[in-house]
């Protein structure tokens, strides 16, 4: 069991000896992907098809042209980054953005990411979309990725 020490309560939560789902690769001319529980799927679009500003934190929107290939699906690490909209280039810690929503330890730990062909970190699920590949006005089409829930 683990004991977990919040502002307004104490949870005890038990422990389940689970180990980690390994990496899993998603090349381009696959739609649908599983991993950890969840389900993503992938679509192009015309940049005219999708409102942007409309889309929540369980979708992203890519560049088409611009998004590298194959993506990777895998479990958060300590010391990962990741450029997340509004940071002007900067980097922010993954930890402190997780932190921010209020997860703990162990919620951390359950926490995938999404990385582009190079490892960077384009999208963790639910929580951050990241500045790479980021839809602009000369964007011809649009990837869109979406979670499927647990």
């Amino acid at each position: 069991h683990t004991i977990i020490l919040r502002k307004d309560s104490l949870d005890i939560i038990e422990r389940k000896n689970e180990a980690l789902e390994q990496d899993k690769t998603w090349p381009f001319d696959q739609e649908r992907c599983s991993f950890a529980g969840s389900n993503y799927a992938q679509q192009t679009f015309p940049t005219e098809q999708i409102n942007i500003k409309s889309l929540d934190k369980q979708r992203a929107a890519f560049d088409s042209k611009l998004l590298k290939f194959p993506l990777t699906w895998r479990h958060y690490q300590t010391g990962d980054q990741i450029q997340a909209f509004g940071m002007k280039g900067k980097k922010k810690l993954v930890k402190k953005v997780l932190s921010e929503v209020g997860l703990n330890r162990l919620e951390k730990n359950q926490v995938v990411v999404l990385t582009d062909q190079s490892g960077q970190i384009i999208w963790i699920p639910n929580y951050a979309h990241s500045n790479l590949y980021a839809v602009s006005e000369h964007t011809n089409s649009i990837i869109l990725i979406t979670t499927k829930g647990s």
